[in-house]
C-alpha cells in the first residue's frame, strides 16, 4: 500500500487518488445493488440458487470479485497514469492457489458474458451523480492548487 500512496503525491496526485476512490465507491455500491436484483444483471438460475452458500446474490458466492473493488485488496488495480488514475482488476492476481484463472479474467468473463455466462457488466461509466462528484472534486483540488501557488 505504501508504494501506491507514493504514486499520488501533491495536489494533483491527491486529486487523482480521490477520483479513483469516488469511482470505486460508485462501483461497489452498484455491485451490491445489482447483485441483489436491483439492476439489469441476469438473476441466478434456479439450480445455482440452491447451491449458493448463504444468499442468492449474483457474483457474491466467494466475495473475491467484490473485494477486488476495494483499494489494496487482492485483484484490485489502482494505478496512477499520465493524466489520471486507472481503476479496475489487476491482471496478475490468481483467483486461488489451484486456479489457472486470474481475478481479472473472471471479472472479464462475467463482464463480457463468455460462454454460457450471462453478461453482467462490472466496470461501467459512472452515473451522473458520480460524474458530478468527480467534477466537483477536480474543481476543488484545482482551486486549492491555485491557492497554493499564490502563497508560494
Amino acid at each position: 500500500m505504501q508504494h501506491r500512496e507514493r504514486q499520488f503525491r501533491g495536489r494533483v496526485g491527491t486529486m487523482w487518488r480521490l477520483i479513483g476512490l469516488i469511482y470505486l465507491s460508485f462501483i461497489r455500491k452498484r455491485f451490491v445493488i445489482y447483485s441483489h436484483g436491483g439492476g439489469n444483471w441476469a438473476p441466478l438460475k434456479h439450480k445455482r440458487q440452491r447451491g449458493a452458500k448463504s444468499s442468492a446474490a449474483v457474483l457474491r458466492d466467494t466475495g473475491i470479485l467484490f473485494n477486488a473493488l476495494s483499494l489494496g485488496m487482492p485483484g484490485n488495480l489502482f494505478k496512477k497514469i499520465r493524466h489520471g488514475v486507472r481503476v479496475g482488476f489487476d491482471k496478475g492476481v490468481q483467483h486461488g492457489d489451484d486456479s489457472s484463472f486470474t481475478i481479472y479474467k473472471i471479472a472479464r468473463a462475467h463482464d463480457e458474458g463468455w460462454g454460457k455466462l450471462p453478461k453482467r457488466q462490472i466496470l461501467v461509466v459512472p452515473d451522473r451523480a458520480t460524474a458530478s462528484k468527480m467534477r466537483r472534486t477536480i474543481q476543488k483540488q484545482i482551486s486549492r492548487l491555485g491557492k497554493d501557488s499564490e502563497h508560494a
